[in-house]
């Protein structure tokens, strides 16, 4: 069950601040570099114009096992002493993705695509995100901690908290599939709405 108490945790900056400051920052990081990427248009043509067509169970089952993998990927990982540089990748790598479709739109459709994104893809995708950093933060202090005691085993460490590491994945599952489920059906609204008044 997801509380207040965990969104108002999740948003703090007091504990582990400077951890949670990084991997903002390397997400945003992602974005920019992704803003920057000239990427084929004929690739990204394909698969825009697929998703007017087929904005269908086919489509979210896509997404949502992507998110899923992404965030199992950083489970795994968050038990071995690599799950820091990890989470820091797939974190710039939503980043990027974000970042590539930001300017794949203003540069087919200008502030029509700018406008689009942000009524129809930014919600969706600010929720998984959010459930990405989430998740991120929490692998990466679970694997520094595993590294101490695998190279500083004469420490009095904490011990490993596995069962709150757990509900933390589900919770991450949760708030990732809350957000697919937005991204696919705004954009699906959306891009109805924009078609049928030709604005694509």
């Amino acid at each position: 069950m997801i509380t207040f108490n965990d969104v108002k945790k999740f948003f703090s900056i007091k504990k582990y601040g400077k951890l949670k400051l990084g991997i903002w920052t390397i997400f945003y990081l992602g974005i920019i570099t992704g803003c920057f990427c000239k990427f084929s248009f004929d690739f990204f043509n394909n698969i825009f114009f697929q998703k007017i067509n087929f904005w269908n169970l086919e489509l979210f089952n896509t997404i949502i096992f992507t998110e899923i993998f992404i965030i199992l990927l950083l489970f795994l990982f968050s038990l071995t002493i690599f799950g820091t540089i990890i989470s820091f990748i797939l974190t710039f790598a939503k980043g990027l993705g974000i970042g590539i479709v930001i300017y794949f739109l203003y540069s087919k459709f200008l502030i029509k695509g700018i406008f689009f994104g942000i009524l129809a893809l930014l919600p969706g995708l600010f929720i998984s995100s959010v459930a990405l950093i989430f998740f991120a933060e929490e692998s990466v202090k679970l694997s520094i901690l595993i590294t101490k005691k695998i190279f500083y085993k004469n420490k009095n460490w904490p011990c490993l908290n596995f069962k709150l590491h757990i509900k933390s994945f589900v919770k991450a599952l949760i708030i990732s599939g809350f957000g697919v489920f937005i991204h696919v059906f705004l954009a699906y609204i959306f891009l109805k709405l924009f078609n049928f008044f030709n604005i694509f």
